[in-house]
């Protein structure tokens, strides 16, 4: 049986703490390789059409991965079941996800660019996008699952009228 505990620090603490890791670490780690300003908007052909500052794009994309991160470890922490709290985990890990996918993509775009003309947005931008939040919503709706099953009461009836409830007559 999965303890409390542990379903507290995965669902409220592994998992914010990782989509924000994911958000921030590429840019700070390659900072110094990224033209400033940054291409930050592009053509359906992947030519930049639009730029910002390095500090400005990162902090949005940041925000965007921080903040739905705190809210969920909020919710979880706060939360009597935190397996329960599986619905929160999933929306905070989508919306957040794409903050990391806008600086994943960002960065891949920039990386190699003297300038932000010479960026280019390759199709893996929009995959990116797309892609990665859905599959990273799916993978903790997954996780949450798992441990909701395996977080109670050892088969015996559940007070919350959850799975292996006992109906009374």
């Amino acid at each position: 049986m999965v303890s409390f505990h542990l379903t507290r620090l995965v669902l409220g603490g592994l998992v914010p703490l990782t989509v924000i890791c994911m958000a921030v670490v590429p840019p700070l780690v390659l900072w110094g390789r990224l033209p400033d300003p940054l291409a930050s908007h592009f053509g359906l052909s992947g030519t930049p059409n639009g730029f910002m500052g390095r500090s400005t794009v990162f902090a949005g994309t940041w925000a965007l991965a921080v903040l739905p991160s705190v809210w969920v470890t909020v919710g979880v922490l706060r939360s009597k079941r935190p397996s329960r709290a599986g619905d929160r985990v999933v929306l905070g890990v989508l919306i957040g996800a794409i903050g990391v996918a806008a600086s994943i993509d960002l960065v891949v775009a920039n990386l190699t660019a003297p300038g932000w003309r010479d960026a280019h947005n390759p199709a893996f931008g929009l995959v990116l996008l797309l892609g990665l939040p859905f599959a990273l919503a799916a993978l903790v709706y997954a996780l949450a699952r798992r441990l909701d099953r395996f977080t109670g009461s050892g088969g015996r009836a559940r007070e919350d009228g959850g799975p292996g409830h006992a109906a009374t007559a």
